[in-house]
């Protein structure tokens, strides 16, 4: 709780009178007023949605490929996993 309010709110009374606190208190400010740490930060974050969105094309790649293993059609393979048509025919390509 104290982590959360030392990040979140400007509400301080409660890192006063502990050392260590203050000083992860200024270490946070510090970090958030520096621009460098903000962009690498931005990225960081950019790179793991990119990795989870490649991971859930992934996935759907690999059921699309065992459905029409199984000889569904695309519109089956749509209607079950709830995607349009178009999407599914775009991932079948990827699939090639």
């Amino acid at each position: 709780m104290n982590l959360y309010l030392m990040e979140y709110t400007n509400d301080h009374k409660h890192v006063y009178g502990n050392i260590s606190l203050q000083a992860m208190k200024n270490r946070i400010v510090d970090i958030q007023n520096n621009a460098e740490v903000s962009v690498r930060y931005m990225q960081e974050w950019e790179e793991r949605i990119l990795e989870q969105q490649e991971a859930i094309e992934n996935e759907y790649l690999d059921l699309i490929r065992k459905k029409l293993e199984k000889g569904q059609s695309i519109k089956q393979i749509a209607e079950i996993l709830e995607i349009d048509v178009d999407e599914i025919e775009k991932l079948i390509k990827k699939l090639k």
